[in-house]
């Protein structure tokens, strides 16, 4: 749970109608807010399985682009739940090889069911590569390493393969990850 503060640059905004009453009432009307809302989640794993379960957006909060002056009146208008769910295996191809396959399924309504579905390789606890696809959406390729016993550096690029792709070339990431009370 937390406070989530926004500015909105409307100086950045090209408006297809100009004479848009819902956004011209919400820019006069001030750019700002400061929402609080609740998110939870539960991760259960143990050396060869996890699962996971996470929802977002409990508070369910009113969207705000106008008034009741304006045509379009979004008064009622919330947001919805975000729901997604995870789970993995872990398999031993040999002593020093495992693969991980893995899928992590989102409900954002009113978006379709989005699906990933992720195999990874990991090489002596230290090393990965892996390779993600995303339903309609996107695939990824990931690397990573163990710098430590509770420190690791990961990669990943997403290249869009939806009608979105001719907006973006992909996106890169780079994570850092803290293990926490680690077993060594």
């Amino acid at each position: 749970m937390g406070w989530c503060g926004m500015a909105f640059g409307a100086d950045r905004v090209r408006l297809e109608n100009p004479a848009d009453l819902s956004y011209n009432d919400f820019v006069a009307n001030g750019n700002r807010s400061n929402l609080f809302d609740i998110n939870a989640g539960l991760f259960l794993y143990s050396d060869k399985f996890f699962a996971g379960y996470s929802v977002y957006q409990l508070g369910r909060n009113e969207i705000n682009l106008g008034n009741e002056s304006t045509p379009v009146n979004l008064s009622d208008a919330r947001l919805d739940m975000h729901h997604y769910a995870a789970a993995g295996y872990t398999f031993a191809l040999s002593e020093s090889l495992t693969i991980i396959p893995s899928t992590m399924l989102k409900v954002r309504p009113p978006a379709p069911l989005s699906i990933d579905m992720n195999i990874k390789l990991e090489w002596q606890e230290r090393f990965w590569l892996g390779f993600s696809y995303r339903n309609e959406d996107a695939v990824a390729v990931l690397a990573g390493i163990a710098l430590s016993d509770w420190l690791r550096l990961g990669y990943s690029y997403d290249y869009v393969t939806s009608q979105i792709n001719n907006l973006s070339s992909g996106s890169h990431e780079v994570m850092l990850g803290l293990r926490l009370n680690s077993k060594n």
